[in-house]
């Protein structure tokens, strides 16, 4: 789903062609922000409005590129990307650059150039943009005991080798897809073990009948059954009062008196509720208010044994050079950062976050939501509590619909989204004085035959249909149908 700033540049085709020409021929410090605007005609003081500087710009650009690929992605599999062998990865990984092609050649010489630029303007797109197809495939990787620290590098490295060339090798007279894929694999089975092979998640919690009843109240809990696998994230929602808290401290072994029943598994054993490697994000120690974060850290380190690299970790969530910041003196925000990081450095097997990403901002919502994937991605499980869907798409595996204590389906995130995502567009435009709507697939959108058979129509506007978050949700849990 588009952000505001990549909505407004796809809906504006002459400004999105001027763009993309642009940064397809040059490399960004050579692109011209004048150029791209005298192009499109656009008014100076209309661009500046929605784009602060070329990087907005360009970001919002490589925002819809990538959305495009894991879209396509998305609607070609069933499930998640990451429990297909690798070498199926791989060839959707390079099917999504070939149907960027299909759809426009500039893609394919931008996506190019990408992979050309810096080290620094790559390490800020990791961090600004939409993950990448390419970065996703790496995080699957990251920390999957499968390659030592040394061969992921050199696997990381032969990928996006291919990756970044491929445009050169498509046009040759002798190319075929299968053999270029095949080298691939042999290179990078150089580096790895056993990568083909097909991993089967394992249960690390399974909850069976669970029900639970507050005193003096009706049931707030009715037969919850489900399972949660190592190395995925795993979303609980619902509105208010629909026992989703109530489950997570179920879980945390907070609550006890229930019926049912629920096994945390492990390799040797099959333990009772109240155990330590779940870990509810809310628990204390919390952070002393008066002692500054590098205080608090260190006498985290101290207490628990711990190892933490402050000055990584502040830099990995947007706090780097506040490590003298009295704890009280934060902001919101930082202070859930900090709670959030706090329990991952804790490294339990299975991690509950309460109703405690709602509240960032896109910016550092986006900070943690990278941290909690490289954490999924060593093999830990982690459950998100929350009210509202929005932020839990793009960053659960699965997600857990509950209404009134009962769970009333369990969906893939990626199912979701092929679900409710708007296929089409509604157009207005003039023509000879007369306005006309009509109805295109979204994907149409700035493609070539897009731009000629509208190059004569002065357009007024382009809409997408899509329902909102909250009627998706009340879909979901069967408040009303999707009509």
């Amino acid at each position: 789903m588009l952000n505001d700033k990549t909505y407004y540049l796809k809906s504006n085709h002459q400004l999105f062609d001027a763009t993309l020409n642009e940064f397809s021929e040059r490399p960004f410090e050579l692109a011209s922000l004048n150029e791209i605007i005298k192009r499109s005609n656009s008014n100076k003081g209309s661009f500046y409005y929605r784009f602060s500087d070329k990087k907005e710009l360009y970001f919002a650009l490589i925002d819809d590129m990538f959305t495009q690929q894991v879209n396509y992605i998305n609607d070609s599999i069933e499930g998640l990307m990451s429990q297909l062998p690798f070498d199926q990865q791989l060839k959707m990984l390079f099917d999504s650059l070939i149907q960027l092609m299909q759809m426009d050649p500039r893609f394919l010489e931008f996506s190019k150039k990408i992979y050309s630029e810096s080290k620094s303007l790559q390490s800020e797109i990791r961090e600004k943009c939409v993950l990448s197809p390419l970065e996703r495939l790496f995080m699957a990787l990251d920390f999957s005991n499968q390659v030592n620290v040394k061969q992921l590098s050199l696997l990381k490295e032969s990928i996006q080798h291919f990756y970044s060339v491929f445009s050169d090798f498509k046009d040759s007279p002798n190319f075929k897809m299968e053999d270029y894929l095949r080298f691939i694999t042999n290179s990078a089975s150089l580096a790895t073990k056993e990568l083909t092979e097909d991993s089967k998640q394992k249960v690390i919690v399974d909850i069976k009948d669970l029900s639970y009843t507050y005193q003096l109240s009706t049931n707030t809990i009715h037969q919850a059954t489900f399972q949660l696998f190592s190395g995925e994230i795993f979303a609980l929602v619902g509105d208010e009062d629909s026992g989703k808290s109530t489950i997570s401290r179920l879980l945390a072994g907070q609550l006890k008196r229930y019926e049912g029943s629920i096994q945390y598994i492990d390799d040797e054993t099959v333990d009772p509720p109240n155990v330590p490697h779940v870990l509810l994000s809310s628990d204390k120690p919390v952070f002393h208010l008066k002692k500054t974060i590098s205080q608090n850290i260190e006498l985290m380190n101290k207490s628990h044994h711990l190892n933490i690299d402050l000055s990584q970790e502040l830099k990995d969530i947007g706090l780097e050079g506040m490590e003298d910041i009295l704890y009280k003196d934060l902001s919101d925000d930082s202070k859930q950062l900090l709670l959030i990081s706090k329990a991952i450095w804790m490294k339990p097997k299975v991690l509950i976050i309460n109703q405690m990403i709602y509240s960032l901002s896109p910016y550092h919502l986006g900070l943690i939501s990278r941290k909690l994937l490289k954490y999924k991605a060593k093999g830990s499980t982690i459950v998100l509590i929350d009210s509202k869907l929005d932020q839990l798409l793009d960053l659960a595996d699965r997600i857990a619909f509950i209404d009134r204590g009962f769970i009333k389906k369990i969906s893939y995130s990626s199912d979701i989204k092929k679900k409710y995502d708007s296929k089409k567009v509604i157009i207005r435009y003039t023509l000879n004085g007369l306005e006309y709507s009509e109805s295109i697939p979204l994907s149409m959108i700035n493609t070539l035959p897009f731009q000629e058979k509208y190059k004569d129509k002065q357009l007024i506007e382009i809409n997408m249909v899509h329902k909102s978050y909250d009627e998706i949700l009340k879909i979901e849990i069967g408040e009303h149908s999707n009509e």
